[in-house]
């Protein structure tokens, strides 16, 4: 079975653009910078979160996709199934470009 076969939905990945409104201010832009990512995702578990948490990371939900194509960013954000989702690592497993691991909050 391969890697590939195993991503059972797809997900929009944005990346974020600040600007300065008329009085000085922050101004965040969301811009969608590629859709349609294949890719799973699944729910931490409490002692996943609790691993994470040691490690200065916040995470609810874990999001795998292929390797190599997109560089992603702790900046980034994830759109999925109706749900918004910050990452908050990025995991390139084992170096290889095989497969990537983003760590992710579920925005309420």
């Amino acid at each position: 079975m391969s890697f590939q076969s195993l991503m059972n939905t797809t997900c929009d990945r944005q990346t974020v653009a600040v600007a300065q409104d008329a009085v000085g201010g922050q101004v965040e832009t969301w811009t969608t910078a590629a859709s349609e990512i294949p890719c799973r995702i699944r729910v931490l578990t409490e002692r996943e979160r609790m691993l994470l948490g040691r490690e200065g990371v916040v995470g609810t939900h874990r999001i795998y996709t292929q390797g190599g194509a997109i560089a992603w960013s702790e900046h980034d954000r994830v759109i999925l199934g109706g749900g918004t989702y910050d990452i908050s690592a990025v995991n390139n497993v084992d170096e290889m470009d095989h497969h990537m691991q983003l760590d992710a909050v579920l925005r309420i």
